[in-house]
């Protein structure tokens, strides 16, 4: 079955599906080979056509990021992308999930508190390695890093 993208954010494309799994969310089901019916169903803003053989499925959805602002000591939750700290009532430690998860991008951001001879944010790799240490810190206002998982630790970018 040919298919094409419409692009987006995220490129776009085109090519030929051979081989459909299908899978409910406890991961069990089966695969369409050679006939069978698809269904295709999105939330708000996504659409889907069909011409003849081909699929097409377009978004209008925005994306953001979800954001937490944090004053004092906090472990960072599966649905947090950013984490804005505030610093000036004393140093906080922004610990990253234990898991890290491949693919996964966190954002940890300074309000404007932070000082080298003061306040500062300590980045907590939780068990896992942040490009090679086990904290970051960051120490100047306006100071951020981001990390990514590649499943078993995390890398600064």
């Amino acid at each position: 079955m040919p298919f094409r993208s419409g692009g987006g954010s995220s490129g776009g494309g085109s090519g030929t599906v051979t081989n459909v799994t299908v899978a409910a969310d406890s991961g069990v089901g089966g695969s369409i080979t050679t006939s069978g019916t698809i269904t295709i169903s999105g939330g708000t803003g996504v659409t889907t056509s069909v011409s003849g053989t081909d699929v097409t499925v377009n978004t209008s959805a925005a994306s953001y990021l979800s954001t937490v602002t944090k004053a004092t000591n906090y472990t960072v939750l599966a649905g947090n992308d950013v984490v804005f700290c505030n610093v000036s009532g004393g140093s906080i430690t922004i610990t990253l999930p234990s898991a890290a998860t491949d693919g996964r991008v966190i954002r940890v951001v300074d309000l404007g508190s932070a000082s080298p001879s003061g306040n500062q944010v300590t980045i907590d790799g939780n068990g896992n390695a942040i490009s090679g240490a086990s904290t970051q810190t960051l120490n100047s206002q306006y100071q951020s890093i981001i990390v990514v998982g590649n499943g078993s630790d995390y890398f600064l970018l």
